[in-house]
C-alpha cells in the first residue's frame, strides 16, 4: 500500500479506505472522486493535502484517465508564491512516477502534455526532464507505431515539418525564411499542418509563404488518418518544431514516420518522448550549459547560429524605423515616465520575477511597466500590490498585431526578459527596434535564450549576474538616454548575425546530410 509520513491506506472493504493518521484512523467512503478526497483530507487536518487527496484518489478506483487530468490540473496558470510553485512540481512529479503506462488500448486516455505549463514553473532541468519523461512513459505504449519501412535512397532527401503554428507566431515566424531558403535543389521540403480541435487550420501570409515553398497537406484530426498520411509521404526526416505546445502533435511524435527523427527550438526543452520516437534536439550552443545533455531524452545538437532564418524588420516586411516617441504614440504608451516593456506570455511572470518588478518600482519613480492583457497578468498585478503601491504604474495592453507588437518595442525605453522562463521571438523583435532587454545570466539555458542571442552577437552589457544587477541595469538604461544609445549603436552593429542568416539555414542543411550519413 502507499505508505507517507502522515498517511498510510490500511485497505479497502466495500467502498470504503480505512486510513492511519498519525495515532488515529478515519474512513473515507467518498469513491474516485478527487474532490471529495480533497474535502476529505482538509476536514481530517491531514498534512499535505494535494498529495494526501491523490493517494486517495488513486487508492479509490480512478481510471488512468481520470488520474492523468488530475495530474495534469496541477499546474496553475499563475502561483500564490515561489513555495506553492516549488510545492506543485515536487508533488507533479511524485504523481506521474506513481502512474503506470496506460495500455495499448486504452483509448479513453486523453493526450494532455504538460510542457509549457511546467516551464513555467520554475521548476529545475532535472526536476522537468524527470516529469516529462515520466510523462511520455506513461504514453509510450499505447501511442507508438513503428510506421516507418527501410529507407528509399535518393538523389533529394525528403525532410518533413509537421506544427500547428505554421502561421503568425513564434513557429511560424521562425520557420517561413528557413524553409524558404533550404536549397530545393538538395532536400524536398514536405509541410504537416495541424489543425485546431475544433478542425480549423490557423492559416495568414506566414502560412500562405510556407505552403508556397513546400510540399503542403493539412492532417486530419484523427491519429490514425494523419498517421497514413505522413507515413504515405515516406521521409527521411521529420522535424518536429514545437512538440508540446499542441496534444494532437504530441501525440503523433510518438510515431516512427522517418528514419530521423528531430525536434527543432520551437519547445522549451525535452519532449519527453522515448527515444524509439524521437532522435535528436537541435539547438544553439549558447542556450546549454555542460550539463544539458543529462536533460534529454534525444540526443543534443548544438549548433553556432540561431538556427532558423529570422526575416529583419529592415527588409520592410514589417515596419519602417521611427523614433520612439511615434512608436510610443501610435500603441498608446504614456507621453512621460520611463516605459519598461515586458509583453510576454503571462504565464511567464513567475513568483521569482516579482522582486525585480517590485525593486525596479521602488528604485525609479518613474516606472512603467506594460503587460500585456490576460487573468493572469491582473493576478500578477494583485500580488505585487501587497508589496508596493502600483496604483498607475502598470500598463495593460490587448493583444497586438505583428506591426503594432514591434512598434510597442520601438516606443519602450527597455524591455524585461521573465525568469526564470524568459523569451526569444519578443527579444528578436526588441532588438530590431534597437530596444535593451535585461536579461539575466543565472537562468542561461533553454527557458532563457536571450542570453544566447547576446552571446551570438557578442553583446554582454545587458546580461546580468543577480537580481540586484539585473534591476540595477534596468534602471539605468531606462533613465540614461545616451546609455540606451550607445547600447543601440553595439546592437545596430552586431545583430545581423541573428538576422536571415544564411550560415544557419547552411548548418541546418549540413546537420540533415550528417544525420542521413549516420544511418
Amino acid at each position: 500500500m502507499l505508505k507517507r509520513a502522515a498517511l498510510l491506506l490500511l485497505g479497502s472493504t466495500r467502498a470504503q479506505l480505512e486510513i492511519r493518521v498519525d495515532n488515529r484512523t478515519v474512513v473515507y467512503n467518498g469513491g474516485a472522486n478527487y474532490t471529495a478526497s480533497l474535502q476529505f483530507c482538509d476536514q481530517h487536518n491531514i498534512p499535505d493535502a494535494d498529495a494526501c487527496a491523490w493517494d486517495i484518489y488513486q487508492a479509490s478506483g480512478a481510471t488512468s484517465g481520470q488520474l492523468i487530468q488530475e495530474a495534469w490540473a496541477l499546474l496553475p496558470d499563475a502561483y500564490v508564491d515561489v513555495n506553492q510553485a516549488r510545492a506543485t512540481v515536487a508533488e507533479l512529479q511524485r504523481r506521474v512516477a506513481s502512474l503506470r503506462p496506460f495500455a495499448l488500448d486504452d483509448y479513453s486516455v486523453p493526450v494532455l502534455q504538460p510542457h509549457w505549463r511546467l516551464a513555467f514553473s520554475g521548476g529545475t532541468g532535472d526536476e522537468i526532464s524527470s516529469i516529462l519523461r515520466g510523462w511520455g512513459r506513461l504514453y509510450s505504449q499505447a501511442l507508438f507505431h513503428a510506421l516507418a519501412e527501410p529507407r528509399i535512397r535518393r538523389s533529394r532527401p525528403r525532410v518533413g515539418f509537421a506544427s500547428s503554428w505554421f502561421c503568425n507566431s513564434a513557429i511560424g515566424r521562425l520557420y517561413t525564411g528557413l524553409l524558404e531558403k533550404i536549397d530545393k535543389s538538395k532536400f524536398d521540403v514536405y509541410v504537416f499542418h495541424v489543425r485546431e480541435p475544433s478542425g480549423r487550420l490557423k492559416r495568414d501570409f506566414f502560412t500562405d509563404a510556407i505552403d508556397r515553398v513546400s510540399t503542403a497537406q493539412v492532417l486530419p484530426r484523427d491519429l490514425s488518418e494523419a498517421r497514413a498520411i505522413i507515413f504515405k509521404t515516406s521521409l527521411d526526416i521529420l522535424v518536429f518544431t514545437d512538440i508540446g505546445m499542441e496534444p494532437f502533435t504530441y501525440a503523433l511524435a510518438f510515431s516512427r514516420f522517418a528514419p530521423v527523427q528531430c525536434v527543432f527550438w520551437g519547445h522549451p526543452t525535452t519532449s519527453g518522448v522515448p527515444g524509439h520516437a524521437i532522435d535528436y534536439y537541435v539547438v544553439m550552443d549558447a542556450a546549454e550549459d555542460d550539463q544539458g545533455y543529462s536533460r534529454y531524452a534525444e540526443q543534443l545538437v548544438r549548433l553556432d547560429t540561431l538556427g532558423a532564418f529570422y526575416f529583419s524588420n529592415e527588409s520592410g516586411q514589417y515596419l519602417p524605423q521611427k523614433t520612439r516617441e511615434a512608436y510610443a504614440a501610435e500603441v498608446g504608451l504614456p507621453s512621460s515616465g520611463h516605459i519598461y516593456a515586458v509583453p510576454q506570455h503571462c504565464l511567464k511572470f513567475h513568483p521569482l520575477f516579482d522582486e525585480a518588478l517590485v525593486k525596479i518600482l521602488a528604485l525609479d519613480r518613474d516606472a512603467i511597466l506594460v503587460v500585456k492583457n490576460c487573468s493572469t497578468s491582473i493576478k500578477v498585478e494583485e500580488r505585487l500590490s501587497t508589496k508596493i503601491d502600483i496604483s498607475g504604474r502598470i500598463v495593460r495592453v490587448p493583444q497586438l498585431s505583428l506591426q503594432d507588437y514591434v512598434r510597442l518595442f520601438g516606443g519602450s525605453h527597455v524591455a524585461l526578459e521573465t525568469f526564470p522562463f524568459g523569451g526569444s521571438i519578443t527579444s528578436l523583435d526588441a532588438f530590431e527596434g534597437g530596444t535593451p532587454v535585461v536579461s539575466m545570466k543565472q537562468f542561461r539555458g533553454r527557458p532563457a535564450l536571450t542570453v544566447a542571442l547576446y552571446d551570438i552577437m557578442n553583446v554582454s552589457c545587458c546580461v546580468a549576474s543577480d537580481i540586484d544587477d539585473y534591476v540595477e541595469k534596468a534602471v539605468r538604461i531606462a533613465s540614461d538616454p545616451s546609455l540606451r544609445s550607445s547600447i543601440r549603436s553595439s546592437l545596430d552593429a552586431a545583430r545581423f548575425r541573428l538576422y536571415e542568416s544564411m550560415d544557419a539555414v547552411l548548418e541546418i542543411e549540413a546537420f540533415f546530410s550528417r544525420s542521413l550519413k549516420l544511418l
